[in-house]
C-alpha cells in the first residue's frame, strides 16, 4: 500500500477512468443540477483521442432499444441542456423526429447526440490519457486518505494525479469464445462485431458481387442485426448464422417486464439475498440477453422465406451449434461446428468469421489490482457493492470506488445498459458531494434583480470574491482573493477555501503560518494527528510545517473557512 505522499498532484473531489456514456452522463447531471463549486471538482481521463461509442457497428437503419427520453440527463433533470430534446432542437430536427411517431432514435443519431453532448462537457475530460493504475495514499493515522492515479498521455509519458474518489467505466472486453486461436483474430479472417465496419470494408473492397462465405456467431440483437446486413450487401454470399438454441428469441420488451430498468427495481434487486437476485436475473434474461427484437426476427424469416422462393440456398441458421474451433488457414478461416446435444461435428472453411458473442462487464480489468486489499468480497468472489455503486471497502479506507457496468450481480441487468445512466449518476454525486438544492439545479441569481452594490466612493481597490476563479488544492475548491492575480505560492495572502458535504482535503504541510476563519459549516482539523472539532465562527492558526487537512462531517453542508498566510504568526488562539 503507498504512503502518505510527498509529491502535490493535480487533485480532484471525483476522477473518472474512460469517458463513454457512463461518464458522459455523470458529467451532464453534474452540469445541470451542481454549483460551479462541485461541478470543478469532477474530472475524468479518456484513452481514446476522441469521443466516440460503438462507431464500428453504426449500421444503417438500426434503432436504439431505450425511449429517447432515457438520456443521459432528463430523468433527473428533464430542463437540462444537454438533453436529447434539447439536441434535436439544436438540429433543427425537433418537428421531424416527433412526426416519425418514435420513441426509438436511429443508432447512428444517438451517437451523434452523445457526441454533441461530449463536445459541450469537454472541460470535464483529458483525452489521449491511458490509466494503468489506481492506488490508496495513507495518512498518518495508516487510513486510506485519497488515491493516486497512474496514467500515460499521447506521447507516452507518464504522470499522476489525485482524487478523493474514483469512479472506473472501462467499458465491457469484447468475448471470444475458447475454440477461437490467437492466429485467427490476428490474421483478421475472425474478429469480434465491435469491430465489424472496418473488418468488413475489404469484403466491400473485393467486390459485393463475389460468392463470400461468411459465418456469424451468437444468437442475440448483434448477430442478427449483422446477418441481415450481410445479407443485403453481398447478394451471392453464402451466410450462416450458428447459435446453440433452437431459434432466435424475441426480447421481452412488455411494459411490466421492463420496470427491471426503473430505479425502484434496482432497490429492490439490491435488497433481495442472492438467491433471489439469480432467480430474477434467469426469469428476465430475455429482456437484455440472448434476444431478438422481433422486427429483426421477422425480417430474418422473410429473407429465409423469399430464397425459398427463389429455390436459393445460400442463407441458413444453424440451431443447436456452437463453435468448437478456429484457426486461420491461408487467407481463410477453417471452423469446427459442433451440436452438443449429439457431439457431432463438422469442419468448413469461411472467408470471415463474425463473432457475435456480446461483452464481459464482471470487473473493471486491472484497475482494481492496486486496490484489491481493500475491497469486500461475498464468498462467491463477486465484489460487495453498496446501492450507491461503489464498491465496499475495509474500514480505514476514506475514498469511494465506483463501478459502472460491473454491478449486474447486485444492481441487476440494468448494471451495463443505458436505461439508468442519469439515475446512477445522481446516486453517485450525491454521495460525493451531497444532494443538490431542492430545486434540482443550481441556484443562481435571477438577472430581473440584480443586487446592488455601495457605490464606490475612494480609489481604494476592492477584490471581489466572485471574481476570484476557483481552483483545486489540497482537495478542495479554493479562490484566492489577495495578493492581487496571484495564482500560485506567495509570501501572504489571503483565500477562501470550501470543502465539499462528506468530504475529506489532502494532508499537507507548508512553510507559511496560515491563520483559518470558519464561515460556515462544521468539521474537524487534524493537525499532526490530533483531531478538533470546529463550526462558524471558530478561529485558529496552523503554524509552518504542521501537516495539517480538514473533514467535512455534515453530509448536507459545506465547510467553508477565510484562509490567511503569512511567513510569520500575527496570532495564535490562546
Amino acid at each position: 500500500m503507498t504512503g502518505t505522499s510527498l509529491r502535490q498532484y493535480p487533485h480532484y473531489g471525483l476522477l473518472g477512468v474512460g469517458f463513454g456514456p457512463s461518464h458522459l452522463s455523470l458529467a451532464a447531471v453534474c452540469d445541470s443540477t451542481r454549483a460551479s463549486s462541485v461541478r470543478a471538482r469532477l474530472h475524468c481521463l479518456e484513452a481514446r483521442p476522441a469521443f466516440s461509442w460503438h462507431p464500428d457497428m453504426l449500421l444503417d437503419g438500426t434503432r436504439m432499444q431505450i425511449a429517447f427520453l432515457k438520456d443521459l440527463v432528463s430523468p433527473q433533470d428533464p430542463t437540462s441542456p444537454f438533453s436529447f430534446t434539447n439536441y434535436l432542437v439544436g438540429k433543427g430536427r425537433l418537428e421531424q423526429f416527433l412526426n416519425l411517431g418514435t420513441l426509438h432514435p436511429t443508432r447512428r443519431e444517438y451517437a451523434d447526440y452523445f457526441g454533441w453532448a461530449a463536445d459541450r462537457l469537454a472541460h470535464h475530460v483529458s483525452y489521449g490519457h491511458l490509466v494503468e493504475g489506481v492506488r490508496p495514499v495513507t495518512g498518518a493515522d495508516g487510513g486510506v486518505t485519497h488515491l493516486e492515479v497512474d496514467y500515460r498521455d499521447i506521447t507516452g509519458d507518464k504522470h499522476t494525479i489525485a482524487a478523493d474518489h474514483v469512479s472506473l467505466a472501462p467499458g465491457g472486453r469484447p468475448v471470444v469464445p475458447a475454440g477461437v486461436e490467437r492466429d485467427a483474430l490476428d490474421s483478421g479472417v475472425t474478429f469480434h462485431s465491435s469491430t465489424f465496419l472496418p473488418s468488413i470494408d475489404r469484403f466491400h473492397q473485393r467486390g459485393h458481387d463475389l460468392p463470400h462465405r461468411f459465418l456469424v456467431v451468437g444468437a442475440g440483437q448483434s448477430a442478427a442485426e449483422v446477418f441481415r446486413y450481410l445479407a443485403r450487401e453481398f447478394p451471392y454470399a453464402d451466410i450462416t448464422l450458428a447459435h446453440r438454441g433452437f431459434a432466435l428469441v424475441p426480447a421481452n420488451s412488455s411494459p411490466l417486464a421492463n420496470e427491471i430498468f426503473d430505479p425502484a427495481s434496482v432497490d429492490l434487486f439490491h435488497a433481495a439475498d442472492a438467491t433471489r437476485r439469480h432467480t430474477i436475473l434467469t426469469e428476465l434474461r430475455t429482456t437484455n440477453y440472448a434476444a431478438v427484437d422481433d422486427e429483426d426476427i421477422r425480417a430474418i424469416a422473410e429473407l429465409l422465406y423469399d430464397q425459398r422462393v427463389r429455390g436459393e440456398d445460400r442463407l441458413r441458421l444453424c440451431r443447436f451449434t456452437e463453435l468448437a474451433a478456429c484457426r486461420a488457414d491461408g487467407p481463410t478461416a477453417l471452423v469446427t461446428l459442433r451440436a452438443p446435444s449429439s457431439g457431432q461435428a463438422l469442419t468448413s472453411r469461411f472467408d470471415a468469421v463474425v463473432l457475435a458473442t456480446g461483452y464481459d462487464f464482471r470487473e473493471a480489468g486491472d484497475l482494481l489490482t492496486g486496490l484489491e486489499p481493500l475491497l469486500l468480497r461475498a464468498p462467491d468472489g463477486t465484489l460487495r457493492i453498496r446501492r450507491d455503486y461503489s464498491v465496499e471497502t475495509t474500514a480505514n479506507c476514506r475514498p469511494r470506488i465506483f463501478l459502472h457496468g460491473a454491478a449486474e450481480h447486485s444492481h441487476g441487468l440494468s448494471s451495463t445498459l443505458l436505461s439508468v445512466l442519469a439515475h446512477r449518476s445522481a446516486r453517485i454525486l450525491d454521495s460525493v458531494f451531497g444532494p443538490p438544492p431542492r430545486s434540482g439545479r443550481p441556484q443562481t441569481t435571477s438577472p430581473l434583480r440584480r443586487p446592488r452594490r455601495s457605490r464606490r466612493v475612494s480609489s481604494t481597490p476592492i477584490q471581489r470574491r466572485a471574481d476570484a476563479a476557483t481552483t483545486q488544492e489540497y482537495g478542495c475548491d479554493f479562490r484566492r482573493i489577495l495578493p492581487w492575480g496571484s495564482t500560485g505560492p506567495s509570501e501572504a495572502g489571503m483565500g477562501v477555501c470550501t470543502v465539499a458535504p462528506a468530504a475529506t482535503t489532502t494532508p499537507h504541510s507548508h512553510a507559511d503560518h496560515e491563520h483559518f476563519y470558519v464561515v460556515r459549516g462544521t468539521g474537524l482539523l487534524h493537525l499532526d494527528g490530533e483531531s478538533t472539532a470546529i463550526g462558524p465562527g471558530d478561529a485558529f492558526v496552523v503554524d509552518s510545517h504542521r501537516r495539517h487537512h480538514f473533514e467535512n462531517t455534515s453530509a448536507e453542508e459545506e465547510l467553508e473557512m477565510v484562509s490567511v498566510w503569512s511567513m510569520g504568526p500575527f496570532g495564535a488562539a490562546r
